[in-house]
């Protein structure tokens, strides 16, 4: 069994699809959008972290690195950490008035 085969079944069959219902939600608005929004990236965060760690633990225990991959899960983790600090910012109660839909 691949190493990583396990992150392609989690990408293909719940991520991806999760992370299309949480766009179209939040094209529509729908609250339940920005819920489900915060928690694809801060699963893209720990899933980046995770490859970035398992691909430097497997280069410690002697296996074969692809570079430009690893390159890719750093991208991919400093991308979604970004993305899910600027979400989070902009997150703020409902009693300020302010937040994602006014406070921009």
């Amino acid at each position: 069994m691949h190493p990583r085969a396990l992150f392609y079944v989690l990408d293909l069959g719940l991520i991806v699809p999760l992370a299309v219902v949480a766009a179209f939600w939040l094209y529509q608005d729908r609250p339940w959008g920005f819920v489900l929004a915060g928690c694809i990236l801060i699963k893209a965060t720990t899933m980046g972290l995770a490859l970035v760690s398992m691909t430097w633990f497997m280069g410690r225990a002697g296996f074969s690195v692809d570079t430009k991959l690893s390159g890719f899960w750093i991208i991919l983790t400093l991308g979604s950490a970004g993305m899910s600090t600027w979400f989070l910012h902009h997150c703020r109660s409902a009693d300020t008035g302010r937040g994602i839909h006014g406070g921009l």
